[in-house]
């Protein structure tokens, strides 16, 4: 894998009007969580034990962590678009012309997406990601069959304990709010897909705005805005990184 370490002069940051500059570090920033929770989710969805039902159960419990923590990231996102972009006026110059064709289309996509009264997305961040709806949760056990795992994991070691049947209620209670013509597997794969799309976007989106502020703030002038080139030796493919549940919590 290759990589480029890319210069950026502190005096022409600061020389950037506020309103751009605060724009920019601030999709930079949520543009950085928003990578780490996806490599997570998808760590975390590979991983399970080669077909073992439990650590399949607490592997799928994991990754809907980090799946509706990652739609209350994206949801913040087009927030802060609202405080730092749109009520700024810079789509007026930050524009297909400038940004790019794909990220401008990307800004649509997400403005289209976030308009809709049926956003999953929002639904998630609001009633189960960063709130708790305490009134779906207490109606949900009931609607949940005898043949689930109804279980909490107890382990010997701090961290490693998982109260299973409370996620199992929760995650069935976001299923069903959800629910696709009923169908908990196609709200699993609704939730999954758009978010997969919108975080896709994010990221055409950030990648074209970064690029416009490097050839409009940050062009290279002298040695000191060299780019450095550097191999990364050893990175694995997405699909063999896994994050396991369970940890040892000192070496043997």
């Amino acid at each position: 894998m290759k990589i480029h370490q890319v210069p950026i002069r502190k005096e022409r940051l600061l020389a950037m009007p506020e309103v751009e500059r605060t724009f920019l570090l601030g999709i930079g920033h949520i543009a950085n969580e928003i990578m780490v929770l996806q490599k997570l989710a998808v760590a975390s969805a590979v991983s399970g034990g080669d077909g073992d039902a439990l650590l399949l159960r607490i592997h799928a419990t994991q990754t809907l962590t980090l799946v509706r923590l990652l739609a209350g990231k994206l949801l913040e996102a087009w927030e802060f678009l609202g405080r730092a972009f749109y009520a700024n006026r810079l789509g007026q110059t930050w524009d297909a012309d400038t940004i790019g064709a794909e990220a401008a289309d990307s800004l649509s996509v997400m403005a289209k997406y976030f308009g809709r009264a049926d956003c999953l997305v929002r639904t998630i961040r609001n009633e189960f990601g960063f709130h708790y709806d305490k009134d779906q949760i207490a109606a949900s056990p009931e609607l949940i069959g005898d043949d689930e795992a109804w279980e909490i994991i107890l382990a010997d070691t701090s961290g490693n304990s998982l109260y299973y049947v409370a996620d199992l209620v929760a995650n069935h209670a976001l299923l069903k709010r959800l629910a696709v013509a009923d169908d908990v597997s196609a709200s699993l794969e609704k939730i999954l897909d758009d978010i997969g799309n919108i975080a896709g976007a994010w990221s055409a989106f950030v990648g074209g705005c970064w690029a416009h502020a490097m050839e409009t703030y940050f062009p290279i002038e002298d040695e000191r805005d060299v780019w450095t080139r550097r191999d990364v030796e050893g990175a694995p493919h997405i699909s063999e990184v896994q994050l396991e549940f369970f940890h040892e919590l000192s070496k043997k």
